[in-house]
C-alpha cells in the first residue's frame, strides 16, 4: 500500500524524467497539491484525571444492578460525571491499577 508521500515523491521523480517542462511543472505543482495544511489549532495536552476505586466500584455496582440494565454507557456516565469511555473501561476491568 502506497502513502501519501509515497505517491509524492513518485510524482516528482516523474516529473524530473520528462522532456516536456510544462507537463513536468503541472506534475510538480500536482504532487506539491497533496501537503496538509498545517494546523491552526494548537496542540492540548491530554489530561486525564484517574478514577478512584470506590467511584469505580460504584459505577460496576450500579451498571450490574438488575434495575439499570436499560440504561445505556452515556447514560450511566452523565450519572457519575465522567465519559461513556470511562464507564465501559470501570465496567469491563480495564485500568484498575
Amino acid at each position: 500500500m502506497k502513502t501519501i508521500p509515497a505517491i509524492r515523491a513518485r510524482l516528482h521523480e516523474l516529473a524530473d524524467r520528462l522532456a516536456d517542462p510544462e507537463i513536468a511543472a503541472a506534475l510538480h505543482q500536482l504532487a506539491e497539491a497533496t501537503k496538509r495544511k498545517p494546523s491552526t489549532r494548537p496542540r492540548v495536552r491530554a489530561h486525564k484525571a484517574r478514577m478512584s476505586p470506590e467511584v469505580r466500584s460504584r459505577m460496576r455496582a450500579f451498571a450490574a444492578d438488575p434495575a439499570n440494565r436499560h440504561l445505556g454507557l452515556m447514560e450511566i456516565a452523565v450519572m457519575f460525571n465522567t465519559d461513556h469511555g470511562r464507564v465501559s473501561e470501570a465496567i469491563n476491568g480495564y485500568r484498575d491499577r
